[in-house]
């Protein structure tokens, strides 16, 4: 059977297209024929479309999905609008409420300043009624009204301040509170929130799920960065709960202390196997939800990998160990080093030594070789001298010291001291043929002349 096909002009077939046989033809065209049929069938449910009518109807489904995403992106976006709305009016609300009490502070503090005006113009009252007869009564009376009325006093600030920490402590919890419902509820499985402001020494808000728990505290400083001290709190706290290993420090206005100021949020590790978050200026992020939603992850991330108490997933204690594992050999490489140190000290010495006495044993041997074969072989050094420059003449002599002279000219390089000649000279010539003088410290030899001298 032969089939004639056609293709389009921009279209090349690949290399040895040629070379197929007819069978292999057969199942080329079979298996095209069922990929493309299949193809149409997946996409558009019919087989006997074209390619133009698929490529169609894929864009009109791309664009109905298109125009379906928007609309739901424009419900949600309008439902969110609504629900900042909600929140916004609610915390304007809470606003309102603060600057009421605030309001309210700044009358009770006008009050007090007014009772210390009474308080001082009674006292200078009964100064001025005060007599010679009386006057130590009507002291201790008054001293005892003064401190009546300055512990009224003392009382009266101390419930405007426990007030207004108290009124700020409870907007700040009641806004966290509002922030982690919406944003925990929904997104965690088995999350629960627990409220325990009112139990000492317990933190805030407990924040709870399958895998840990959270202690929360917060802060609700209007003026100034929150201190140090409040993350020492924190700490013990946790320690009163020791399945608790994450903790936030949620600072609601202003950042806590020097801790990166300028970053949303940081974390530190303790000694006791715990980590602590740094939350900065809650309330003027942008979208809190969001925010505490990735704080979680982050939270839940480190303590899977660094905190929890399963060996096999807790990456901290792998490294703890490997880490003691590690000091361990290098303990013990140090120690290693230190023997092999001494060692290498030792040996160091010993062949310092042996290099000393090497060195003298070179010089000693040099020194023996220098003078075994460097030393001039006198006898034949004069008698080759003496025949050379000089002659018998019985009655001429020469002294010793000129003799030397001539003699130390002639054997140049070689050198021999005066003494040293002397006594030659003493073994050389018969003693009948010296001539010493009166002090007898010089000679001279008889029976001899100079014949000739070199220049």
């Amino acid at each position: 059977m032969h089939i004639h096909l056609t293709i389009p002009d921009d279209f090349s077939l690949p290399d040895g297209w040629n070379t197929l046989t007819p069978i292999e033809n057969f199942y080329l065209l079979s298996l095209g024929f069922h990929v493309i049929q299949t193809c149409k069938t997946n996409i558009c449910n019919d087989s006997t479309l074209s390619s133009a009518q698929i490529k169609l109807r894929c864009e009109n489904d791309i664009r109905t999905i298109k125009d379906t995403m928007l609309e739901q992106f424009t419900q949600e976006r309008l439902c969110m609008q609504q629900s900042w709305q909600q929140e916004k009016a609610a915390l304007q609300e809470k606003y309102d409420s603060l600057q009421s009490f605030v309001l309210k502070s700044a009358l009770l503090q006008q009050e007090l300043d007014t009772l210390k005006t009474n308080m001082q113009n009674m006292i200078d009252q009964s100064v001025l009624q005060l007599t010679s007869s009386n006057q130590h009564r009507v002291i201790e009376e008054q001293k005892e009204s003064i401190r009546t009325l300055m512990h009224k006093v003392e009382e009266l600030q101390a419930m405007a301040i426990v007030n207004k920490s108290t009124a700020q402590g409870k907007d700040g919890e009641s806004f966290f509170f509002d922030m982690a419902t919406s944003a925990f509820y929904e997104y965690i499985p088995g999350f629960s929130l627990f409220d325990i402001s009112k139990t000492g020494h317990s933190g805030d808000f407990h924040l709870s799920s399958k895998q840990m728990t959270v202690m929360v505290d917060c802060k609700n400083y209007k003026l100034g960065n929150v201190p140090t001290s409040q993350l020492e709190k924190l700490k013990q706290d946790m320690q009163n709960y020791p399945h608790i290993r994450i903790g936030w420090l949620v600072c609601l206005n202003k950042p806590f202390s020097n801790k990166h100021l300028h970053l949303p949020f940081s974390f530190e590790f303790g000694e006791d196997n715990t980590c602590i978050f740094f939350i900065n200026s809650l309330q003027f992020q942008d979208n809190p939800v969001p925010f505490l939603r990735s704080l979680w992850t982050a939270s839940e991330l480190l303590y899977k990998q660094f905190l929890c108490n399963d060996s096999e997933n807790n990456s901290l204690a792998f490294f703890k160990q490997r880490n003691e594992s590690v000091k361990q050999k290098l303990q013990d490489i140090i120690s290693s080093k230190k023997e092999f140190t001494s060692v290498i000290k030792r040996l160091k010495d010993l062949s310092s030594k042996q290099d000393e006495e090497l060195q003298s044993l070179i010089l000693t041997l040099s020194k023996n070789f220098s003078d075994e074969y460097q030393k001039p072989n006198w006898d034949s050094l004069f008698k080759e001298f003496w025949n050379k420059h000089f002659m018998n003449h019985d009655s001429k002599s020469i002294k010793v010291s000129e003799l030397y002279k001539i003699f130390s000219f002639s054997i140049k390089p070689f050198i021999i001291d005066f003494e040293s000649f002397k006594e030659y000279i003493l073994h050389f010539f018969e003693s009948s043929r010296i001539e010493y003088n009166k002090t007898k410290t010089n000679f001279s030899v008889l029976q001899c002349t100079i014949c000739k001298l070199q220049k």
